[in-house]
Protein backbone atom coordinates (compact mmCIF):
# COMPACT_ATOMS: atom_id res chain seq x y z
CA UNK A 1 0.00 0.00 0.00
CA UNK A 2 2.63 2.02 0.77
CA UNK A 3 4.62 1.59 -2.68
CA UNK A 4 1.04 2.41 -4.33
CA UNK A 5 0.76 6.18 -2.77
CA UNK A 6 4.11 6.85 -2.98
CA UNK A 7 4.19 5.96 -6.74
CA UNK A 8 0.41 8.47 -6.93
CA UNK A 9 2.11 11.31 -4.93
CA UNK A 10 4.87 11.05 -7.34
CA UNK A 11 3.11 11.59 -10.54
CA UNK A 12 3.81 10.92 -14.00
CA UNK A 13 3.38 7.88 -16.00
CA UNK A 14 3.89 5.31 -12.94
CA UNK A 15 1.16 7.12 -11.40
CA UNK A 16 -1.17 7.58 -13.91
CA UNK A 17 -0.67 4.03 -14.97
CA UNK A 18 -1.63 3.07 -11.00
CA UNK A 19 -4.67 5.57 -11.13
CA UNK A 20 -6.32 4.19 -14.41
CA UNK A 21 -5.75 0.40 -12.29
CA UNK A 22 -7.53 1.68 -9.59
CA UNK A 23 -10.26 3.25 -12.01
CA UNK A 24 -10.75 -0.33 -13.71
CA UNK A 25 -10.62 -2.26 -10.23
CA UNK A 26 -13.01 0.99 -8.38
CA UNK A 27 -15.39 -0.11 -11.44
CA UNK A 28 -15.86 -3.60 -12.71
CA UNK A 29 -17.71 -5.26 -10.29
CA UNK A 30 -21.49 -5.58 -9.09
CA UNK A 31 -20.88 -4.34 -5.03
CA UNK A 32 -23.76 -2.76 -3.49
CA UNK A 33 -23.08 -0.17 -1.19
CA UNK A 34 -24.97 -0.26 2.61
CA UNK A 35 -24.96 0.15 5.96
CA UNK A 36 -24.18 -1.89 8.85
CA UNK A 37 -26.11 -1.50 12.59
CA UNK A 38 -23.46 1.25 13.26
CA UNK A 39 -23.81 3.64 10.31
CA UNK A 40 -20.61 2.70 8.94
CA UNK A 41 -20.65 1.52 4.75
CA UNK A 42 -21.10 -1.77 3.96
CA UNK A 43 -20.22 -3.80 0.69
CA UNK A 44 -22.55 -6.21 -0.40
CA UNK A 45 -20.69 -8.71 -2.65
CA UNK A 46 -21.33 -11.84 -4.20
CA UNK A 47 -17.97 -12.60 -3.69
CA UNK A 48 -15.75 -12.12 -0.76
CA UNK A 49 -13.27 -11.78 -3.81
CA UNK A 50 -15.36 -8.73 -5.68
CA UNK A 51 -16.03 -7.48 -1.98
CA UNK A 52 -11.82 -7.45 -0.92
CA UNK A 53 -11.02 -5.93 -4.08
CA UNK A 54 -13.79 -3.12 -3.65
CA UNK A 55 -12.29 -2.39 -0.29
CA UNK A 56 -8.75 -2.37 -1.22
CA UNK A 57 -9.47 0.48 -3.76
CA UNK A 58 -11.12 2.30 -1.19
CA UNK A 59 -7.91 2.19 0.62
CA UNK A 60 -6.29 3.44 -1.92
CA UNK A 61 -8.36 6.28 -2.85
CA UNK A 62 -10.79 5.07 -4.63
CA UNK A 63 -14.13 4.96 -2.96
CA UNK A 64 -17.00 3.26 -4.44
CA UNK A 65 -19.88 4.99 -3.20
CA UNK A 66 -23.01 4.16 -4.73
CA UNK A 67 -24.96 2.44 -7.15
CA UNK A 68 -28.68 3.36 -8.04
CA UNK A 69 -29.86 1.59 -11.59
CA UNK A 70 -27.02 1.26 -13.65
CA UNK A 71 -25.42 4.31 -11.99
CA UNK A 72 -22.29 4.38 -9.91
CA UNK A 73 -20.76 6.83 -8.25
CA UNK A 74 -16.66 6.79 -7.12
CA UNK A 75 -14.95 9.26 -4.86
CA UNK A 76 -11.40 9.63 -6.03
CA UNK A 77 -8.43 11.11 -3.13
CA UNK A 78 -5.98 12.41 -4.84
CA UNK A 79 -2.28 12.98 -2.88
CA UNK A 80 -2.27 16.87 -2.59
CA UNK A 81 -5.97 17.33 -2.98
CA UNK A 82 -8.20 19.20 -0.93
CA UNK A 83 -11.01 17.34 -1.41
CA UNK A 84 -12.09 14.25 -3.46
CA UNK A 85 -13.19 14.20 -6.89
CA UNK A 86 -16.58 12.60 -7.13
CA UNK A 87 -16.86 10.41 -10.53
CA UNK A 88 -20.10 9.18 -11.87
CA UNK A 89 -20.24 6.07 -14.68
CA UNK A 90 -23.13 4.22 -16.41
CA UNK A 91 -22.65 0.48 -16.61
CA UNK A 92 -24.05 -0.53 -20.20
CA UNK A 93 -23.19 -4.26 -20.08
CA UNK A 94 -22.26 -6.77 -17.67
CA UNK A 95 -20.68 -10.13 -18.60
CA UNK A 96 -21.51 -11.97 -14.89
CA UNK A 97 -18.68 -14.27 -14.03
CA UNK A 98 -19.39 -18.26 -14.95
CA UNK A 99 -17.07 -21.24 -13.93
CA UNK A 100 -16.57 -22.25 -17.64
CA UNK A 101 -15.27 -18.21 -18.56
CA UNK A 102 -13.72 -17.99 -14.60
CA UNK A 103 -14.00 -14.11 -15.02
CA UNK A 104 -16.32 -11.42 -15.28
CA UNK A 105 -16.38 -8.54 -17.85
CA UNK A 106 -18.08 -4.88 -16.71
CA UNK A 107 -18.68 -2.07 -19.60
CA UNK A 108 -18.90 1.18 -18.30
CA UNK A 109 -19.23 4.72 -19.23
CA UNK A 110 -17.48 7.69 -17.19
Amino acid sequence: QKEVEATRRDGGEAAAAVDDFLEVLAVSHTVMVGEDSRGNVKFEAESPDEGALVEACRGLGWDFCARSGQNMTVKVSRPGASSPETRSYTVLAVNAFTSARKRMSVVVRG
